[in-house]
């Protein structure tokens, strides 16, 4: 009998693969149910029939949805097809709730014409060790919506074309990540009002390619990485919490980034008394906020070192002073027991 029952999943299996189909959202069923079978060009929803499906919504001039697919429930079998989203037309996805498992990549504005948009309101995408790309190749931009539930992802990246537009706005909920690579080779634009950005290893603001720059606003929540890896553009921390967890190296940043701390707080591992005043004496760490400075204490009880905008106070207990920008900030660089 056991015999019989491992004989009929394996032929249930090798069938579901067998009749893998490429899944075109249509919406000739009317409404935006992902799981309403009428929305899709054959019929099926992805994910329920076939375990090899690949979906593919607004990269055919063939549909023309009055609706985008919503997604609210649990598939029986993950995804492992690209998804491509807004490949030759506008487009967008909502995942709304419920469990997404998908085995593949995720690419958003692929070598097209449309913008693609992602609204994360509720739920889990489950993504491990694979790509997920918002703006690929085309120079009109895509954007993320990060609300609510969980995105998890092996590699975050926004604008991975050279001529590309990448756009992540966070307000509540995590994307998290292996890493994460926030304007590659095109121009990303990162606005975090709440929820929290996890990684693993790096987040790469900008890149080593001349063409890749990243402009982060961080006002709220919790941007957490292995290492805070800076090539170009700029991070401004006007609230919530910023971390660089690696022991070694927690923050690099390059000459051609900056970061303005005009609120927030920016906790480094180990002592990096002698980076910060590195990087305010060559203008690459400030402060915005007038009469301000930049102040860096290193706990040697917990080892890490708290960096945060405020007024300085009397010179009793101060480490070390170092210049900063002038006109623009100071820097009171302490230790604390």
């Amino acid at each position: 009998m056991v015999k019989k029952f491992f004989i009929i999943a394996a032929i249930l299996a090798i069938a579901a693969q067998a009749f893998s189909a490429t899944q075109h959202w249509t919406g000739a069923g009317g409404d935006d149910n992902f799981f309403n079978p009428l929305n899709w060009s054959t019929n099926a929803v992805p994910g329920m029939v076939t375990n090899n499906d690949t979906v593919r919504i607004g990269d055919s001039t063939a549909y023309s949805p009055d609706f985008w697919p919503v997604y609210n429930g649990t598939m029986i079998y993950p995804t492992t097809g690209q998804i491509r989203i807004g490949y030759v037309k506008d487009a967008s996805f909502t995942m709304a709730g419920g469990t997404y498992i998908h085995n593949s990549w995720v690419s958003m504005g692929r070598d097209g014409t449309g913008v693609a948009t992602w609204y994360h309101n509720g739920g889990t995408f489950f993504a491990e060790n694979r790509q997920f790309t918002v703006g690929s190749s085309n120079a009109l931009g895509s954007t993320l919506y990060m609300k609510d539930g969980l995105l998890h992802v092996g590699d975050y990246r926004m604008a991975a074309g050279a001529t590309e537009l990448g756009y992540t706005i966070v307000n509540g909920g995590e994307i998290r990540a292996n890493q994460m690579q926030l304007g590659m080779l095109g121009v990303g634009n990162l606005q975090m009002y709440g929820g929290s950005m996890n990684t693993l290893y790096a987040i790469n603001i900008g890149s080593a390619n001349t063409t890749g720059s990243t402009y982060a606003n961080i006002y709220g929540g919790v941007f957490k990485a292995g290492t805070l890896e800076l090539y170009r553009g700029s991070m401004q921390i006007f609230g919530g919490d910023v971390y660089g967890l690696d022991a070694l190296a927690p923050m690099n940043l390059r000459s051609q980034a900056t970061v303005n701390i005009a609120g927030g707080t920016l906790w480094l591992n180990g002592d990096q008394r002698a980076n910060v005043a590195d990087w305010i004496s060559n203008m690459r760490l400030f402060t915005s906020i007038p009469g301000y400075a930049i102040i860096a204490e290193y706990d040697t009880g917990e080892n890490y070192t708290k960096i945060y905008a405020g007024v300085i106070p009397e010179p009793s207990g101060i480490f070390a002073l170092a210049a900063g920008i002038t006109g623009v900030c100071g820097a009171l660089l302490r230790r604390r027991k």
